[in-house]
């Protein structure tokens, strides 16, 4: 089997997946991992409010648009308006009361609600197996065509 011949293309295409497959499974361990460190370090809440969303569009992501939810709250007298990192394709509603959870020794670095990054991570691992399983798949495949 010669480096340029199709069965050797061939055998590299499961492997693609299967490093798709790591890259996205080790990207949702790596965000459960975050959302878990802000979960111990962010222990403080107050009541906030969701106040408006904003609309960016991405430069990186071929026009690709989202929705950034913007929170008000008070901590120790100090008014905060912290646009949250984690995007939504739609709009929601607004005002809405809401809990923040903050860094007490940093007020302004907060989250409003967990299971939005716990989703995320969620995302991630299911893209990540379904490539693991995908290039399995593919391989047996292409082992029995071959």
């Amino acid at each position: 089997m010669y480096s340029d011949s199709p069965e050797f293309i061939l055998i590299f295409m499961p492997l693609i997946y299967l490093l798709l497959g790591i890259i996205f499974t080790i990207v949702s361990n790596v965000s459960k991992n975050n959302i878990l460190k802000k979960m111990e370090i962010y222990t403080s809440t107050t009541n906030g409010t969701l106040t408006k969303w904003n609309h960016h569009v991405s430069t990186l992501h071929s026009g690709e648009t989202g929705w950034y939810p913007v929170f008000e709250y008070d901590v120790n007298g100090q008014h905060y308006v912290r646009e949250e990192n984690i995007s939504r394709t739609k709009r929601g509603e607004s005002p809405v009361a809401v809990v923040i959870h903050y860094n007490p020794s940093k007020p302004h670095e907060f989250y409003s609600n967990s299971e939005l990054y716990f989703k995320r991570s969620k995302i991630f691992m299911i893209a990540g197996i379904g490539f693991i399983a995908f290039s399995i798949l593919t391989f047996i495949i292409i082992v029995k065509c071959i």
